[in-house]
């Protein structure tokens, strides 16, 4: 665990014996499960809609018990889709993901306490919305793979969204080679984030507990999107990036004035 002010050591010692209260973790259960949908539905969403709402809701719920759950989506997304993967663009964009990991333990490390966390998360999803809003189709090369990736892996690590600067690069590939290869970096990227959140002492033990009470609320939602299916994606992806601004700007306004 890096060198930290005693203010956050503490605050971190606490949060390793803390649970939220039950209508918490129930309110958490309502927004994952919403979350898991829209991800069906849109093939986006679950990090960018749970992550900021959950920090809001309590800190606890975010980054670590995101990416646990991450994990699992991932993997089941990437067995599926296992003939179309790249194992090359996988190890590639591995590399990145470490650099931008280490990035992301660096910057974290200076952050004096939970507030500064705070402001940093609310301000890394601020622009993971204006990225997916916003960004062009960027050339699929060898340096722009490695450069997102270990952009990916900075944001993915500190909010666990880390999808927005991969889904720049991967725009105009075929369908089958994106969801499984993006779905088998975003499970090394996860695997990678948790070891990163571990080195900077923001892993603890009830991180698992309240991914495994998330998970079927998760699941959940997932199976209930594929029943309502829609071809308007477009407006669920438009009120997706509404809710996912909207929770990033009062994260950062609840940092800087409370």
């Amino acid at each position: 665990m890096l060198i930290r002010t005693q203010e956050f050591q503490c605050e971190l010692m606490v949060a390793d014996f803390y649970l939220p209260a039950f209508h918490l973790l129930a309110i958490a259960s309502i927004v994952v499960l919403i979350a898991a949908g829209m991800q069906t539905a849109t093939g986006m969403g679950f990090g960018m809609i749970a992550a900021p709402l959950l920090m809001l809701l309590d800190p606890a719920f975010a980054p670590a018990p995101i990416l646990i759950m991450g994990m699992v989506v991932s993997l089941t997304g990437a067995f599926k889709d296992k003939k179309s993967l790249v194992k090359s663009e996988i190890i590639g964009g591995l590399g990145g993901r470490i650099l931008g990991m280490l990035c992301a333990v660096a910057l974290i490390s200076i952050l004096p306490d939970r507030r500064s966390f705070m402001l940093v998360f609310g301000i890394i999803i601020l622009i993971a919305v204006i990225m997916a809003s916003f960004g062009r189709r960027i050339a699929f090369t060898l340096r722009n793979l490695w450069l997102l990736s270990a952009v990916s892996g900075t944001m993915g690590t500190i909010t666990s969204v880390g999808a927005p600067p991969m889904a720049l690069l991967y725009q105009g590939q075929p369908a089958a080679k994106i969801r499984g290869t993006l779905n088998a970096f975003f499970f090394f990227g996860c695997v990678v984030g948790l070891i990163g959140l571990f080195i900077s002492g923001l892993l603890a033990p009830r991180d698992l507990v309240i991914a495994l009470v998330l998970l079927l609320p998760m699941l959940m939602g997932m199976r209930i999107a594929k029943r309502f299916r829609t071809d308007n994606t477009r407006l669920l992806s438009a009120i997706l990036l509404s809710i996912s601004g909207l929770a990033a700007i009062m994260l950062i306004f609840q940092a800087l004035l409370f």
